[in-house]
């Protein structure tokens, strides 16, 4: 009788020592790959919630708001808007004979701006880093035919080639808006990844 119950009690401390090996089995490829990928898919959430976050959002807002007539820096550059006018449908010279013209779609805007390189080394203006906006918050870019037509018109394009320092450059960013536009400001920059500068145009 003795020894079947020592048989049970064997039998039942196996039984218990193989459930605990089974509870404590390391994990296998499947279950290692299984938290692999929910370490990287934390890693993506946080990475999301830090690039959705006010901070990062607002790390290319535009810093400085001046208006014309006035002095701001951007990027190296200093920047003056010394006018800006809309209204013409068409720049440069047509007599019915020679046509070298450009026509808008809606209206041109013309924005003339002085630039001076502030920085130490030579570089250049692109009018495609420039925009205004209408009091809606909607983005105008500039006209290349248009811009390229008032270079031609006043005999040289001032946006073609590098400033150096010191040196200063004038000349007029058209742009071609709807007839019902009153645009109220521009933004302007000295880089294409610059925060850029806000002058009132009103």
């Amino acid at each position: 009788m003795r020894n079947k119950k020592t048989i049970e009690q064997r039998t039942g401390q196996e039984l218990s020592v193989k459930r605990q090996k089974r509870q404590h089995r390391p994990m296998g490829i499947g279950g290692a790959l299984f938290l692999i990928l929910v370490i990287f898919c934390g890693i993506g959430i946080i990475s999301a919630m830090i690039a959705n976050s006010p901070a990062q959002k607002n790390s290319k807002a535009v810093k400085q708001s001046s208006k014309i007539g006035q002095v701001s820096s951007d990027a190296g550059f200093n920047f003056v808007v010394n006018s800006f006018k809309c209204g013409e449908k068409q720049i440069g010279f047509d007599n019915g004979v020679l046509h070298y013209s450009t026509d808008a779609q809606g209206q041109f805007c013309r924005l003339n701006i002085t630039v001076t390189n502030a920085g130490n080394n030579s570089n250049s203006i692109r009018p495609y880093n420039q925009y205004i906006f209408n009091d809606k918050g909607q983005r105008y870019d500039y006209d290349p035919a248009g811009t390229g037509r008032a270079a031609q018109y006043e005999l040289g394009d001032p946006f073609s080639d590098d400033i150096n320092p010191g040196n200063s450059i004038t000349g007029d960013i058209v742009f071609d808006v709807p007839v019902n536009v009153t645009p109220i400001t521009a933004e302007l920059h000295g880089d294409k990844d610059s925060s850029g500068i806000r002058v009132n145009l009103q």
